[in-house]
């Protein structure tokens, strides 16, 4: 949820209910831990809101939708400041109510069918503290994240498409699987912004899924800039 900072820092051009209309499903929530709130932040930069507003958005949505169900990434980011408590104890003031209320799921061993989660938010958990939803760092996840793509020179934005395709091919074979695949097509670095290697992957993953459409599931495909075939094609491979 990054749309302010310029280029070197801007991941997305939708507004988060927009997103979440379009199809999107996996929401990459920063916190920075700022006298005692939780402001989104990118890196440095604020991002203009806040856990409340994100939360009240993503239930909003799931009102409307309530078969749909949203995992929700929350990780602490750039430097706390200015606090008297923990991370974990802020971040339980925005969100107890909606546990005692059913609308953020309790904590699970194991993976959760969707009937049991639909209408939800399922926290995946990016911090230390007691259990919540999905322990995001366990042995739940298989994660592909090689987001450090030094320049958009044919070979680095190869290597990086490599480590993206290797999952992908892992998580389409994998069928029955016990674990949630989850793939970060995005990269960035000073040599690299992100819309730039947006510009150079997004495309080989829309070939490569519509390729292996409709035999293959691969799991959270998390990207920058996604186009709205793109998503719609990644949906459809996974029904």
């Amino acid at each position: 949820m990054a749309f302010y900072g310029g280029n070197l820092i801007a991941c997305q051009c939708w507004e988060l209910y927009p997103q979440l209309l379009g199809g999107i499903r996996f929401l990459d929530i920063r916190c920075r831990h700022f006298r005692n709130g939780l402001p989104i932040h990118h890196g440095v930069k604020y991002q203009y809101a806040d856990i409340d507003r994100v939360l009240k958005d993503t239930l909003c949505f799931l009102t409307e939708y309530p078969r749909e169900t949203i995992f929700m990434r929350i990780k602490e980011e750039y430097e706390p400041a200015e606090n008297t408590r923990s991370f974990e104890e802020t971040l339980k003031v925005y969100i107890q109510q909606y546990i005692e209320d059913g609308r953020i799921s309790s904590s699970f061993s194991s993976i959760p069918i969707l009937g049991d989660i639909r209408g939800k938010i399922v926290i995946l958990q990016n911090f230390p503290g007691s259990a919540y939803g999905l322990n995001y760092e366990g042995d739940l996840f298989s994660i592909e994240d090689h987001w450090n793509v030094p320049t958009i020179l044919g070979s680095h934005i190869e290597e990086k498409w490599q480590h993206v395709k290797c999952q992908l091919d892992i998580s389409g074979e994998d069928e029955g699987s016990s674990v949630i695949y989850v793939t970060f097509t995005s990269g960035t670095s000073g040599g690299a912004y992100p819309n730039a290697v947006a510009g150079h992957i997004n495309w080989q993953v829309e070939k490569y899924v519509g390729e292996n459409k409709p035999k293959k599931r691969f799991g959270i495909i998390t990207m920058d800039f996604p186009s709205s075939a793109m998503i719609e094609k990644i949906i459809q491979c996974n029904h």
